[in-house]
């Protein structure tokens, strides 16, 4: 079996449920602890092996 190493992330939309907090911020770029959420997506994949990443989100 072929090994995954390559995730596809879907970032797209407006982040509507975390208002107020993404008025300003991408929901992708709200930090929590100090690190924005799409960081620890990324840690979590590079420590799986993950070599490439592809972000999908709205023109």
């Amino acid at each position: 079996m072929k090994k995954v190493t390559t995730l596809v992330l879907p970032i797209a939309g407006l982040g509507k449920r975390l208002m107020p907090l993404t008025k300003k911020t991408p929901k992708n770029l709200v930090r929590v602890n100090g690190k924005p959420l799409i960081e620890y997506v990324l840690e979590e994949a590079v420590a799986a092996g993950i070599r490439k990443v592809v972000l999908i989100d709205d023109p």
